[in-house]
């Protein structure tokens, strides 16, 4: 089995290869990996001793970067070697200071996995969320690299659950600690006789920092303390959703919106432009302006611009799956968003502490935002249990210091 998987992932890089030909972010993939031995020996020079994080794009480095940074704080002597699988991760945060040396992962071949693991001789590796490469792993095992898995996430479909799966289940051994999300996860990593530890999901401890950043300033004056609806990550069905709720005549005339799309490209943020006839973009924004839908065509802004905001809308739930939630939440905003959601727990949790409200289309979506806005008690309430439900299961950062501490992975 564990030939066919490689067998699939050399097959996989040929794809990826044809892909980059017409595909840009392909080609980004492509590229990056070109001539990856010697980036990489360039990047870790002749320095040991590297604590080597692997995430497989931007979602899971925001996951582990609360527990790097706390590395840091509390070892600043210690080298990371943090490294990405997507162009998407790795292009947005290559220049990232809280890490010493910033790479992609090459294709996981048996030889690549050898080579890799020779080269950066780390002190320990550690796994975000779910990146599984078996042939990664194999090569940790039998080196008996300290091996661990934070905010990991489980479900039954996963291949080292099924009949088929033994050298998955095998290649997981090289797990020595798993730091699981939830319960549900916990019991399933149970089943392959790893150890496991409920420690939570380390973003609530990085959006709890997010709060202390500063502010946006044009931003800060279009808002005006007026009652806001700002859509995160958004994309086309959030956008025309927008478009009919800033029509609807049940809209309180105070209301204004804010739309930070998933992609700021000219050709999207002129299309957009015309979507919403009247709307201003925060590039060319004149704060005499009377528009009321501001467009943010710039990124990075999103974290720091739902503290802004009356009620947050995430962006994908109608499509591939929302945005990261608790960005808006841990300022105390309700967090309004679509049907696909279902692979997020922490939309879950929201939802049941009373702090989300998932909506099963657009038409729903208006009526939700229009229901609260009318009740000053309901968005009150909403916008306090997302805050608490936030602060509540922050700790997941301390949890995997302490595993590290004790078992002298670091050092002073």
């Amino acid at each position: 089995m564990r030939f066919l998987y490689t067998l699939s992932i050399v097959f996989y890089g040929f794809a990826i290869r044809l892909a980059s030909l017409f595909n840009d972010k392909a080609k980004l993939w492509v590229r990056g990996r070109a001539a990856w031995q010697e980036e990489l020996a360039t990047k870790l020079g002749s320095r040991s001793g590297w604590l080597w994080m692997h995430c497989a794009s931007l979602g899971e480095f925001e996951q582990g970067r609360p527990i790097l940074e706390a590395i840091k704080k509390q070892h600043p002597h210690q080298l990371i070697l943090l490294t990405f699988y997507s162009p998407s991760g790795y292009e947005v945060r290559k220049n990232w200071a809280g890490a010493d040396a910033i790479a992609y992962l090459p294709l996981d071949t048996p030889r690549n996995a050898a080579k890799l693991v020779q080269m950066v001789s780390p002190i320990a590796v550690i796994f975000v969320k779910y990146e599984f490469w078996y042939n990664l792993l194999f090569e940790l095992k039998h080196r008996r690299i300290p091996t661990l898995l934070v905010s990991g996430v489980f479900r039954p479909d996963q291949l080292f659950f099924r009949s088929y799966g033994k050298f998955a289940q095998k290649a997981m051994q090289a797990f020595e600690r798993v730091f699981v999300q939830d319960e549900h996860s916990a019991a399933l990593v149970h089943q392959l006789a790893l150890h496991v530890e409920i420690a939570g999901d380390s973003r609530f401890d990085r959006v709890l920092e997010i709060v202390n950043q500063e502010g946006i300033d044009d931003l800060a004056a279009f808002c005006n303390n007026a009652r806001v609806v700002m859509v995160g990550s958004s994309w086309q069905a959030e956008e025309e959703a927008m478009k009919q709720f800033v029509a609807d005549p049940r809209k309180l005339h105070d209301v204004k919106v804010v739309l930070v799309p998933h992609e700021v490209g000219a050709d999207k943020m002129q299309r957009l432009k015309q979507t919403i006839p009247g709307s201003v973009l925060l590039s060319g924004y004149d704060r005499a302006s009377s528009a009321d839908v501001l467009i943010v065509d710039r990124i990075g802004y999103l974290s720091r611009a739902y503290r802004y905001c009356t009620i947050a809308v995430l962006g994908g739930g109608f499509g591939k799956g929302i945005h990261n939630i608790l960005e808006a939440a841990v300022y105390g905003k309700p967090v309004v968003f679509g049907p696909k959601h279902q692979k997020f727990h922490e939309a879950g949790g929201l939802i049941e502490a009373g702090g989300g409200f998932s909506v099963q289309d657009t038409k729903r979506l208006n009526d939700k935002l229009i229901s609260l806005l009318g009740r000053e008690d309901a968005l009150f309430a909403a916008g306090k249990a997302a805050e608490e439900y936030v602060r509540k299961n922050a700790g997941a950062t301390q949890k995997v210091m302490n595993y590290l501490t004790e078992r002298q992975i670091i050092r002073r």
